[in-house]
């Protein structure tokens, strides 16, 4: 058993009344993370949480009683939303709704509140309550409890908005850090809860362990089936299917496998807790190999690494920063690199074969369970042996119809209108 696994069983095993906070005290115990906020960051989010205020008098006067949580990625252009949230505001009105937003972006904030002023930014609440309330220890339980105490204050004072305004129905991606939070105060309240597919999903994330949303949105049939490995309960709820935002059929290349190439395209993915030094090696050997051309993908909702950016430079290696998959799958990538990354699973819809780089020393790669991913160590030497050899034996067409079922053929007969009727009644 490893560190991760031992963590997450001691977790479970307590029996304390604090599941709103067990995911933060899960992903942060090692780290033993701060959390108090520093003095520039508490006053941009007092500057947030005024608009805040105007943001939940004008919902009030515009009489919002749907509510819906979305993210602004910190490298978001215009309309500043999550392509996830975008499919949903296909939809339903942003100007409709009460819109709960997270954002890293102080910039991109005042740009989406001007747009749509029935707006609150969660997160600077949070930091003001800490800013007050809380003090690191060096102990982490102690450090836990008296975050789980400002996390307690933050749940009373969301839970007095939803009722000033109230919220009849909550739509939300399904952040795993705060989905037990949204599900305790919907519960309280009696607000029909609606959840939407945010990634991949895995025995980790406890905002879908312990509590369940009453209704829950997914890309496909092989997603329905892996969340209710997760959490049997969702059995009884009920369980709708909307279309990924970048993955559409007509869009497919055909692509010849028998075709020579004179270098084998390969997509590797820079995932946000990846610490640069433990695979800079990794990527180099990589990178020196005459038969590959390494391209390399950053999240666009991380800041960027400075490290691996020079790195890059001096190596002349491509980065993609674009986020539609349709154009950054347009080049014709042979495999797909990633440790935990959703796109192990998205990359087989467009023909790319998906490669996890694992290492038992650097990497857990429980995260993501599914046997049919080739597995590349980490320590591995001899690259262009490993990428040929499986060029041709790989099944991605049967892959495809396992993982995107639907998005191959048809969506079930009436999901999208009991879908429309959800969302929009």
């Amino acid at each position: 058993m490893n560190i991760k696994e031992i963590k997450f069983s001691n977790l479970e095993n307590k029996n304390l009344n604090f599941n709103i906070s067990k995911q933060i005290y899960f992903e942060n115990y090692e780290s033993n993370k701060n959390f108090s906020p520093s003095l520039n960051q508490f006053l941009v989010s007092c500057f947030l949480t005024f608009l805040s205020l105007i943001g939940i008098l004008i919902s009030r006067l515009r009489g919002l009683t749907k509510a819906h949580y979305f993210i602004i990625p910190l490298q978001a252009k215009f309309p500043y939303i999550d392509k996830r949230s975008q499919e949903i505001f296909k939809l339903i009105n942003r100007n409709k709704t009460f819109n709960l937003v997270k954002s890293i972006s102080f910039k991109n904030s005042f740009k989406f509140f001007f747009l749509y002023p029935n707006t609150i930014f969660l997160y600077s609440i949070l930091d003001i309550i800490l800013f007050f309330n809380y003090k690191h220890s060096v102990n982490k339980e102690t450090n836990f409890l008296r975050f789980h105490q400002c996390n307690k204050k933050y749940k009373f004072i969301l839970k007095k908005i939803f009722k000033f305004l109230g919220i009849k129905k909550l739509i939300t991606i399904d952040d795993h850090r705060l989905s037990c939070l949204f599900q305790e105060i919907c519960e309280n309240l009696k607000i029909t809860s609606i959840g939407y597919m945010h990634g991949k999903f895995n025995k980790y994330q406890i905002g879908l362990r312990l509590n369940t949303f009453d209704n829950y949105i997914i890309w496909d049939d092989f997603f329905k089936k892996q969340l209710l490995n997760i959490n049997k309960s969702y059995k009884s709820k009920k369980i709708l299917f909307y279309p990924h935002h970048s993955l559409n059929k007509k869009f497919l290349k055909k692509i010849d496998k028998n075709k020579r190439k004179s270098q084998i395209n390969i997509l590797y993915i820079y995932e946000e807790k990846i610490n640069f030094k433990k695979i800079f090696s990794f990527l180099k050997k990589l990178s020196n190999e005459k038969k590959i051309n390494l391209s390399i993908k950053l999240r666009n909702n991380s800041f960027l690494n400075k490290n691996l950016m020079d790195f890059a430079k001096k190596n002349q290696i491509n980065l993609i920063y674009e986020n539609n998959l349709k154009k950054v799958f347009d080049i014709n990538y042979e495999f797909l690199l990633a440790h935990n990354s959703t796109l192990l699973y998205e990359s087989v819809f467009f023909n790319v074969t998906p490669v996890r780089v694992i290492s038992k020393d650097l990497f857990n790669n429980d995260e993501i369970c599914e046997k049919f991913f080739l597995d590349l160590s980490l320590k591995n030497s001899n690259f262009f042996n490993f990428f040929n050899k499986n060029k041709k034996k790989y099944n991605i067409e049967k892959l495809k119809k396992t993982i995107w079922k639907y998005h191959m053929t048809k969506f079930p007969f009436n999901n999208n209108k009991k879908l429309k009727n959800l969302l929009i009644n």
